[in-house]
């Protein structure tokens, strides 16, 4: 009498398997690839905790193994307006996502966050569209912010200025302090964009690491990311968790409340 035992995968299932995994990876390597936000850079488009889906094909297709910076084929300049995914200059283990605001050729002037482009070709000067919206109030780690003792909860409900504006046909919110507003924050820039570059920033304007404050190895400024850098465009947010206003901004674990522990609100959200 046989024991039964574990049944054995034949060729042919072993070859399906095989094709599944390869294809799966062939898609994230390729086509779409998630990310997770881990910063408030660019608040309000996105939110820490947000995990976002990148197309990988907007602009060329990589080269596999080809690094620093990487090779691609087909490639594409971004368009002014686009939310990109990028590897850091300083650190090629670390991916980062900011908004495209000029391209090769434009003479880009930022004043107390606000933006003027002299657009490739063109000989005027002009700002880009802004209105005030309001205000709006989100939830932040708190960082080393002197108001919280050490130790203490780790997220932090902060209020700011909402200012819209539209760049080239894309509209999108930014973010800035009253401090900022009144003119005694931010950092102001200007200088042309060189080929093959492009200048980013992010929406949370006077809380991004972004082309405005970039330096070398030696101390000098880099605003400039070179486009090879870009992984993809960032399309949607696929799915969300973390502190809300809605809860006090209080973290809550998956266990004590699912209802709270996902941002519903922010599933499957195009991004502008």
């Amino acid at each position: 009498m046989k024991t039964p035992g574990r049944k054995k995968l034949r060729p042919r299932e072993i070859t399906t398997l095989g094709v599944i995994a390869l294809l799966l990876v062939s898609v994230r390597a390729f086509a779409f690839e998630p990310f997770s936000i881990p910063s408030g850079s660019m608040l309000p488009t996105l939110e820490i905790g947000d995990y976002v889906i990148a197309n990988k094909f907007t602009y060329g297709l990589r080269i596999p193994f080809t690094t620093a910076p990487p090779r691609k084929l087909l490639a594409a300049t971004p368009r002014r307006g686009d939310v990109v995914i990028f590897i850091d200059p300083a650190d090629p283990a670390r991916d980062i996502v900011k908004r495209v605001i000029a391209t090769a050729g434009d003479f880009v002037r930022v004043t107390n966050h606000a933006i003027a482009l002299r657009r490739a070709g063109d000989e005027e000067l002009k700002p880009v569209p802004r209105t005030t919206v309001g205000t709006v109030r989100f939830c932040d780690y708190r960082g080393d912010d002197p108001k919280w003792p050490a130790g203490e909860w780790p997220w932090i409900e902060r209020e700011k200025t909402r200012h819209e504006e539209t760049l080239d046909g894309t509209r999108y919110n930014t973010l800035q302090s009253p401090t900022a507003d009144a003119g005694t924050g931010g950092t102001d820039f200007e200088g042309t964009v060189p080929e093959g570059h492009v200048f980013v920033m992010g929406d949370n304007r006077d809380n991004s690491f972004d082309g405005r404050l970039w330096r070398d190895a030696h101390g000098n400024p880099a605003p400039w990311l070179d486009i090879r850098r870009i992984k993809g465009q960032a399309i949607l947010v696929g799915f969300s968790r973390g502190a809300s206003v809605a809860n006090g901004c209080q973290d809550v674990s998956l266990l004590e409340n699912v209802t709270k522990w996902v941002r519903w609100q922010r599933v499957l959200r195009l991004i502008d």
